[in-house]
């Protein structure tokens, strides 16, 4: 591999990864099969894309795409079909699509300025949960349980890694200090 590479997603079956890659100039998602250790892509043209996560039943592929207006849109990609659909609806720098443990529930981070929100989309209701933070968030990652979010952060209280309850909305600057690398 040459060029951009990013850090490779697991598919659940365990014998296949996700990464984003640039081949001849462009930027893509491929697919990586372990056991032949070959490349398929599965998007690419133009703009950047930027792999996110994928479903806990191994059918869809969340996915970052800009097409160079600097305002990255979030998008689910269903892996049987190769069909994708727009998840993001707000105008920010949208990032780090993580699905939950259950599955139920897509996580994205939709940046303006200082203020970060953290967007969870239910995926079977197809509605908008926000979470407006007045911290600079990076990364965001659930808990095993998928009750908090932790994720690196510059903020009121600090800077570290907050952890988040997603039902009260309380945030805690859980570890403090600037020296991690996150995620």
């Amino acid at each position: 591999i040459k060029g951009l590479c990013s850090p490779p997603v697991w598919h659940p079956d365990g014998k296949h990864l996700f990464l984003t890659l640039e081949v001849n100039g462009k930027i893509g998602i491929y697919k990586f099969d372990i056991s032949t250790k070959s490349l398929t892509p599965i998007l690419k043209g133009e703009g950047v894309y930027q792999v996110g996560s994928v479903s806990k039943d191994g059918r869809f592929l969340a996915f970052v795409h800009d097409r160079g207006t600097g305002h990255p849109k979030i998008y689910i990609l269903d892996l049987k079909t190769l069909k994708y659909y727009r998840i993001s609806n707000s105008i920010g720098y949208n990032t780090s699509p993580r699905f939950s443990p259950k599955g139920n529930i897509l996580l994205y981070l939709c940046k303006k300025g200082r203020i970060s929100s953290l967007i969870l989309y239910n995926l079977k209701t197809h509605t908008r949960r926000t979470i407006d933070l007045p911290i600079s968030l990076k990364d965001p990652a659930f808990s095993p349980t998928g009750d908090y979010i932790i994720a690196y952060g510059e903020g009121y209280k600090g800077t570290g890694l907050y952890l988040i309850h997603l039902d009260s909305k309380l945030v805690f600057l859980y570890l403090p200090g600037k020296n991690f690398l996150f995620p």
